[in-house]
């Protein structure tokens, strides 16, 4: 079976938003007695119409508290999100054996997780390990499994 090592998620603080509630979207992705777990780190930056952006990134590693991470994740999505996950399967996965998922980030702050279906997001990178070497036809099998059980 499938072990998740690290969890990654990522959004930008544009100038009109407040960077505390970016934050907070970001960690109502994870369950609430892991969020002292996370390291949280934001860098400044500027983009290409010379407006400041905040990148807001958290970071969760081990694999028990990443598994309750994904479960939670996988969970608070409806039953129709998991299956266009589970559709999406292969386009979702790298060569290194990285998922990626995109939430909307307005609806994290407001403690709904839900994929986005804008650009206003929340990505997240799920590392998945195996031995000796990462395949991926076999994730992508171990996925469909963890994604569509309820």
């Amino acid at each position: 079976m499938v072990d998740i090592v690290r969890i990654e998620a990522r959004a930008y603080s544009y100038e009109s938003e407040i960077l505390s509630r970016v934050i907070t979207a970001v960690r109502n992705l994870f369950p609430a007695d892991l969020q002292e777990d996370l390291k949280i780190q934001t860098q400044n930056t500027v983009g290409v119409s010379h407006t400041n952006i905040t990148l807001v990134s958290a970071s969760l590693r081990g694999k028990r508290h990443c598994m309750t991470a994904f479960e939670f994740l996988i969970h608070s999505l409806t039953d129709s999100e998991r299956l266009h996950i589970v559709h999406t399967l292969s386009r979702r996965i790298d060569e290194r054996c990285s998922l990626f998922l995109r939430f909307d980030k307005q609806d994290a702050y407001l403690n709904k997780i839900r994929l986005a279906t804008g650009n206003d997001v929340v990505s997240i990178r799920i590392h998945l390990q195996y031995f000796p070497r990462c395949d991926t036809a076999l994730a992508i099998q171990d996925l469909r499994k963890l994604v569509a059980a309820d």
